[in-house]
């Protein structure tokens, strides 16, 4: 069973991470943190880094080559932004970096064999199936967790978060009768 199109665009989006949504924009000063050390640095900085490919996928499909342009940076960013963490992690955690560094990895390595946006999704529909997606996903989650509770970072940013009203998540949109 493969996954829907749109979630896969999704995924190479911003495999969004919900460390994404802890990127704090007033960094910490103390560096290493109580109980994660350099590992949270490492999250911190996987965290801005998939916050801001976030806000740059925010391109419409139809412009292709930027769009193409923002995914193709974005893959190029995964190993310098994920392999320093997964290095400073356990191996529960490395692997888990791993999963979501490599799934992000084989769909935007995708991005250069298309020409339109509509391939892209044809061929990444293609090539990851629901088990990866949901490895992927569900290591994502397991990071999060790990980040909410060991890093100051996530720890505010979650504060934060349950101070202001919730914005809603990605959805896919059903197409609208007659258009």
């Amino acid at each position: 069973m493969k996954a829907s199109c749109r979630s896969i665009a999704v995924l190479a989006a911003a495999l969004s991470l919900g460390i994404a949504g802890c990127s704090s924009d007033e960094g910490t000063d103390n560096g290493a943190e109580a109980s994660g050390g350099d590992l949270c640095t490492h999250l911190e900085d996987i965290s801005t880094f998939e916050m801001n490919s976030q806000t740059s996928a925010q391109i419409d499909p139809a412009d292709w080559p930027g769009m193409q342009a923002v995914l193709q940076e974005y893959g190029d960013g995964l190993s310098e932004h994920y392999d320093p963490a997964i290095t400073a992690a356990d191996p529960d955690i490395a692997a888990d970096l791993t999963t979501v560094r490599d799934a992000s990895a084989q769909v935007t390595n995708l991005v250069t064999e298309a020409s339109t946006f509509e391939e892209y999704q044809q061929k990444t529909e293609a090539t990851i199936d629901v088990d990866s997606f949901t490895a992927a996903r569900d290591a994502s989650a397991r990071i999060d967790t790990y980040a909410q509770s060991n890093c100051e970072f996530a720890k505010q940013m979650q504060e934060q978060q349950q101070q202001q009203p919730q914005q809603p998540q990605l959805e896919e949109v059903p197409a609208q009768p007659g258009g």
